[in-house]
């Protein structure tokens, strides 16, 4: 059995099983995912149309949280 701890605001919470496995490979492929969004941000161009211009900034949010500019923590 596997069992991870984790803190959660002020309660410690103990997680176990496929989620606690789930979390582990997000975790080991975050670097992987951020440099791929910065590199699509990159090298994608422009385009006019509503639908990437929202997925775009999406993106850019992303990108921004999860290298601590977004002002959350």
């Amino acid at each position: 059995m596997t069992l991870a701890l984790a803190q959660v605001g002020h309660i410690d919470a103990i997680h176990d099983g496929d989620e606690t496995k789930a979390n582990a490979r997000l975790i080991a492929a975050a670097p992987e995912l951020l440099d791929a969004l910065k590199w699509a941000l990159e090298n994608l161009g422009d385009d006019l149309d509503p639908d990437f211009q929202t997925a775009k900034k999406h993106c850019e949010m992303i990108v921004k949280k999860a290298e601590g500019e977004s002002g959350e923590n």
